[in-house]
Order: structure tokens, then C-alpha cells, then sequence
């Protein structure tokens, strides 16, 4: 079976089943020869800030204020023991969907974005 360490090349013409003729349409060497399955994300949000610009750029600048350094150092201490993958999925929601307009007020806290996502979640 497939891991994170399988080649994307050995992936996608043993489990896809792309031809020869279009691995070599889509690859380059560094794709053919060293990228994995573990890498995918990476690759991914590359190519798609090559191809659009990341998200992030389009976020207003309100929203783009530095956490001051104690919150910094206060979340940090919170994130090593918890598992980010849920958080970083709603944050990236909010930052491409909903801080691109200014119909969120800046000076809210994060948790009544965090509510609004909810909300909007729910109502779907």
C-alpha cells in the first residue's frame, strides 16, 4: 500500500493509472524523482501560490495585525500538546472567505469568528 513515502511518481501510475506519456506531460525531474505523498500539501499550497498568490495576500489589512509577544508565547505553549489540524482547517476558512471583506469587525476576538463559522456551518 501507498505511504507517505511513496514517490508521487510510483503513486501515480501504479494507483491512478496514468500512462507513461502523462506522468512526463505533468512532471519535472524533482517531481519524478523526489517528491512523496508526504509532501502533497506542500506541493500543493506551492503551486497554488505560484498560480493565484496565496490566500493569505487577499486578507484585508485590519486583520493583519501582529499577536503581541506574550499571546505568541502563550499560544505556542498551548499548541505543542494539541493537535492543530481542526483549528488550522476553520483558520484558513476565515482568512480565505470571510477577512477578504470587511464584514467581520476587526477588533472582534477570534472566538466570535470562530462562533460565526459555527453558525454558518450549522445553517448549511
Amino acid at each position: 500500500g501507498a505511504s507517505s513515502a511513496t514517490l508521487l511518481r510510483d503513486y501515480s501510475l501504479g494507483t491512478l493509472l496514468l500512462s507513461e506519456a502523462e506522468w512526463l506531460e505533468v512532471s519535472c525531474e524533482p517531481l519524478d524523482k523526489t517528491v512523496c505523498l508526504g509532501h502533497l500539501q506542500d506541493l500543493f499550497l506551492a503551486l497554488e501560490g505560484r498560480a493565484h498568490g496565496s490566500f493569505t495576500d487577499m486578507v484585508l489589512a485590519q486583520y493583519r495585525e501582529a499577536l503581541p509577544a506574550e499571546q505568541a508565547d502563550a499560544l505556542k505553549r498551548f499548541v505543542s500538546g494539541f493537535d492543530v489540524s481542526a483549528a488550522l482547517s476553520l483558520l484558513r476558512d476565515l482568512l480565505a472567505n470571510h477577512l477578504v471583506n470587511d464584514s467581520c469587525p476587526a477588533s472582534a476576538e477570534l472566538r466570535e469568528y470562530l462562533d460565526m463559522l459555527s453558525e454558518e456551518g450549522l445553517s448549511k
